[in-house]
């Protein structure tokens, strides 16, 4: 939290790391599975920052957006393996 400008680059890229990588490497785990059984449902943890930017949380919201936005992309190619 704070200023942008206060921002180091290993701080940005820890927190993308987590919020947004982390859930892409579990969704890439369990994918194959559940399109083998045209049968799942991925459950993202996000909050309000994925949804509006917050004074002094851009770094922060900028990865809750990445994740609101893979998921909804998600959603449109896996409607078809039936995973939710």
């Amino acid at each position: 939290m704070g200023p942008l400008e206060t921002c180091s680059d290993q701080a940005m890229k820890t927190l993308f790391d987590v919020n947004l990588f982390g859930a892409v490497r579990t969704i890439q785990a369990f994918l194959p599975a559940m399109k083998s059984r045209r049968a799942g449902r991925i459950i993202v943890s996000s909050s309000i920052g994925g949804l509006q930017g917050l004074p002094f949380n851009a770094v922060y919201c900028a990865s809750k957006f990445a994740v609101e936005g893979l998921c909804e992309s998600l959603a449109i190619v896996l409607r078809p393996f039936n995973i939710q």
